[in-house]
This record gives C-alpha cells, sequence and structure tokens, in this order.
C-alpha cells in the first residue's frame, strides 16, 4: 500500500497524492539544562511526529474531506496511516516503552510489576529491551498501544509479531488480539497459538490473522498462560498488513493525529493549493 489514509477510525480515506517532499519529524519533547559547570543534562518527556503535506490544484470534492477535518465537522483526533512504515504500533510500544500514568500509548502491564531497561537485544539489532519482574497479579500479561487501536482497512490481514525471553524456561502465553468497532469500542477478543518462552530470544508469530467482521482496529497482547517467578523480557514488537511477518522496524506506521492548519490559496478558479499540518496527539 502506498496511499496515506486519514480520518476518524472507522472512516480513513485516501489522501490525494500529495506534492514531493512531505516533511514527517520525529520530534523530542522535554528540556535541556544547563549546570554551573556548563555541563548540560537533557529530560526527554517522549516523542512525536508532525507532518505537512503540500497539495496543488485539488479539486472541490478533493478539498472537502480536508475542510471537513480542519473545521472539525468531523471531530478528531484522527487516525493516519503512513505507507512509509510498516509496523503500525505506535513509537512508544516499538521501542518497548511502558505506559506510565495518563500516557494512552506504551506497554501496558499490570500494576506492581518491576521495569528495567537493559542491554539485551536479539542478535544483528541494536537497542534495548524490557525486563519485566516481580509478577503479582493473577496472570502476566502486557498490551501493545492499549487506548490508541491499530487502525484496519477493510480486506487487510495482519501479522503479530515479538521477540521474547526468560532467565529460566518454563514460561508459556499466547498472543490476543482484542477488535475494536467504528465506535472505538471492543467487541471480541481472540487468542493465537500458545508459545513457550526459553533462555534465549525466539521470534514470536502469529501470522495472516483474519479480522472478524465490523472490526476496524486491534490491540494486541501477550498474555503468560502461568504467572511465571522468573522474568519476562520483550523487544520488537510488531503489527504489520500481511500475511507473514517482515523485518522488525520502528514504529509510526499508523498514528492518532491533530488537524493543526490547513494552509489554502486558489491559483485559478476553481481550484485549491493547500499545506495540511498534522501533529501527533
Amino acid at each position: 500500500m502506498s496511499t496515506w489514509y486519514l480520518g476518524p477510525l472507522g472512516d480513513l480515506r485516501p489522501l490525494v497524492c500529495p506534492e514531493p517532499n512531505i516533511r514527517m519529524s520525529v520530534v523530542r519533547y522535554g528540556g535541556v539544562h544547563q549546570g554551573l559547570s556548563g555541563a548540560r543534562t537533557m529530560d526527554v518527556t517522549g516523542h512525536r511526529q508532525d507532518f505537512e503535506f503540500v497539495f496543488e490544484y485539488l479539486e472541490e470534492d478533493e478539498y472537502a474531506w480536508l475542510e471537513a477535518l480542519h473545521t472539525r465537522l468531523v471531530p478528531g483526533p484522527h487516525k493516519l496511516i503512513n505507507p512509509m512504515r510498516r509496523n503500525r504500533l505506535s513509537l512508544r510500544s516499538s521501542n518497548c516503552l511502558v505506559a506510565q500514568g495518563r500516557q494512552r500509548d506504551g506497554l501496558q502491564i499490570p500494576s506492581r510489576v518491576t521495569v528495567e531497561r537493559v542491554p539485551d537485544f536479539p542478535a544483528g539489532y541494536l537497542g534495548r529491551s524490557v525486563r519485566l519482574s516481580d509478577w503479582d497479579e493473577d496472570y502476566g500479561y502486557f498490551r501493545l498501544d492499549r487506548y490508541k487501536p491499530v487502525p484496519i482497512m477493510p480486506g487487510e490481514t495482519l501479522t503479530v509479531s515479538m521477540h521474547l525471553k526468560t532467565e529460566t524456561s518454563g514460561a508459556v502465553g499466547q498472543i490476543y488480539t482484542e477488535w475494536y468497532n467504528a465506535d472505538g469500542e471492543p467487541f471480541t477478543t481472540t487468542s493465537h497459538g500458545e508459545y513457550a518462552l526459553s533462555e534465549s530470544w525466539d521470534r514470536h508469530v502469529r501470522a495472516n490473522i483474519q479480522p472478524p467482521q465490523g472490526a476496524v482496529g486491534v490491540v494486541a497482547s501477550f498474555v503468560l498462560n502461568n504467572t511465571p517467578v522468573i522474568p519476562v523480557y520483550v523487544a520488537m514488537p510488531q503489527v504489520e498488513v500481511g500475511s507473514s511477518a517482515t523485518d522488525w522496524q520502528i514504529g509510526g506506521g499508523a498514528v492518532e493525529v491533530l488537524v493543526d492548519q490547513l494552509e489554502t490559496d486558489s491559483p485559478r478558479f476553481p481550484v485549491y493549493n493547500t499545506t495540511l499540518t498534522l501533529l501527533e496527539a
């Protein structure tokens, strides 16, 4: 798929092919502080993407959808599918950053679980994994982007994958997919396979998942069948379109955005030139 899609969950519509040089920067938020010695420290509160599209010579019917989103005739926030990224998880989930406080993206885990970022990563890749330990719930689990479901287009099949390992063999779990309707409500959940975790990194894949009728969004999760007393390491989760798993990629293929500006002029009657600016929510 090489088309950008924009709109509310369940009503994403293709954008007219924009002009070249689309801006899609990943912006760091936080602060840089300088001490009396001159040394600098950086606080990072998160990363969000900004997008800028330029459209030229739009007909009225092509411009109407952008205007409806901008004027809140169709309220936001909206979903944007980026065809240049195949991993539709958020940046936070794909990087295994745990959701804190009111954060809606990232790994959602049971309360009181101990979380550590560790320099242990599958061979051939660079990064950090998350180590989850001290499970004290009835079962262990983690959800990916629990409050920002991944959008699904009609006719798509999905593949969910993630790398997992433990310090002592014995943990077994399942990949789950929780399906959402156009109202943003979950209406059914399906489980896929059974996966035994080992002391080495293994990529666990559930390929060619067929969404049920009426599903326009999905939240993937991994649920442990027996709560382990041993730590579980998680790295490189991915939700992608297709019947098989491809190489892992940092997320950002489907982001929740706010329509910031729609700068418009008309080079000649009755067509529009416009610049659309989107900010990740």
